[in-house]
Parts: structure tokens; sequence; C-alpha cells
């Protein structure tokens, strides 16, 4: 999995890696240093403060690494107000930054993966999706992230039961 976070890059800006499989939000020091520079050069800072308790990550980057820092990073997207990216900071990496699921959560986003938007509703939704759509049921996992259960055999009644 790191390989591919570490490969994640556009090639003429920064960007988040919009990430529902993290539940937090995180990055490197290293592409929390270059959106700096590039904020810098628009007259804004980012904020570095100490964490108040120290975070261990696992599973982006090598091993298992402690997080001490945050940082508060100006966001500019090309549409809606200015806000602000906050995420603990891995020392010594090239993690991009990975919007997690929890502020998607918060910012009651939407993902289009086919077309590839990234919706940020301001209340409900009515989804009017074509014939044969699927409506698949994630279910929370005790760490927060969303599961798709795999292993329904017995429920199955609806579909044609032979896979080919």
């Amino acid at each position: 999995a790191s390989v591919y976070h570490m490969k994640a890059r556009l090639p003429n800006t920064e960007a988040l890696l919009v990430d529902p499989g993290a539940i937090t939000n995180l990055a490197g020091d290293r592409w929390v240093s270059r959106v700096a520079r590039l904020a810098k050069a628009h007259g804004y800072d980012v904020k570095l403060s100490p964490l108040e308790r120290k975070i261990n990550v696992e599973g982006v980057g090598k091993g298992s690494q402690q997080c001490l820092n945050s940082a508060s990073i100006p966001r500019a997207t090309a549409i809606g107000p200015m806000s602000h990216f906050k995420t603990p900071v891995v020392p010594n990496s090239d993690i991009p930054g990975l919007l997690g699921l929890e502020e998607l959560k918060a910012r009651n986003c939407l993902l289009d993966c086919k077309r590839g938007y990234l919706y940020e509703l301001d209340g409900e939704y009515q989804l009017n999706a074509g014939p044969g759509t699927k409506r698949h049921v994630m279910q929370p996992a005790m760490s927060g992230h969303w599961m798709l259960p795999i292993a329904e055999f017995a429920k199955r009644t609806h579909y044609n039961m032979n896979m080919q």
C-alpha cells in the first residue's frame, strides 16, 4: 500500500489523496513542506503544533511510526471558500495528504468514482440511479472503517446463486 501512496502525486500541483480507507487525515512531513512553500508564495502559512497525545500509525510508509505534530494547511480548491486541512504529520515521510473517512463524513461527502467527482453536500440528497442499480449496504467495523460484507451466502435470495 505504501508504494501507491508514494507515487500518488499530480504533475504540476499538490493534492489530497481521497482515502476513505484511512479513518483520519494523515500526511508526511515532506508533503507538508511542499504545500507550505506553495501556500507561502500566495501569502498563506501552514501552522504546526505539537499533538496533545502521540499517535502511532501503521500501514503507510515504513512499519510503525509515531506522529508528534499536527499541521493546519490552507486548502484552496478551484471552487468554494478557503478552508484548512488539519492532519497529524508523519516524520521523515513522503506520504501525501490523505483525506480520511472522518473528514469525508464531517463534510457530508459523496464520491462519484466513475467521473472523479467529490461532492460536499449541504444537507440531504436524492440519487436518481438508473435501472439495474444495486445498492450495497456497508457496515462499520469496530475500527471505524466501512466494510462490505461478502459472506452473506445464506441471505442471498434475489440474484442467481450460481457463479460461472
